[in-house]
């Protein structure tokens, strides 16, 4: 299964909110539920919500290979996390990194 991440990175840089977006392919493993924590590689955060969305059939018929049940997680870093003071860029380095995410776009980062 593949999931839609978005990860407030709890940065304010220059009045801009710094967050990770990506997909997140779990495979079938089970999906986290609410306060679960995930490593992503030395980056770990933990679930703050999560959403089922169910594609309408017009959506599905129009859009070729769209899942039609797709899931969002929200997730914030671990107090430890937040210690280690990652950078919006390292934040990025580490998840480009990790062969189970992809479309990955993290704000203040090239």
């Amino acid at each position: 299964m593949r999931v839609e991440v978005t990860i407030d990175l709890g940065l304010v840089i220059d009045g801009v909110e710094h967050t990770a977006d990506f997909i997140w392919d779990v495979g079938d493993r089970p999906v986290p539920v609410r306060k679960d924590r995930i490593a992503f590689g030395e980056y770990t955060a933990r679930v703050l919500r999560r959403q089922y969305k169910c594609a309408d059939a017009d959506t599905l018929t129009d859009t070729p290979g769209l899942a039609p049940v797709e899931l969002e997680l929200w997730a914030a870093p671990t107090k430890a996390t937040r210690r280690s003071r990652f950078t919006p860029q390292e934040v990025r380095d580490i998840l480009a990194a990790l062969p189970c995410v992809s479309d990955l776009h993290v704000t203040g980062t090239l």
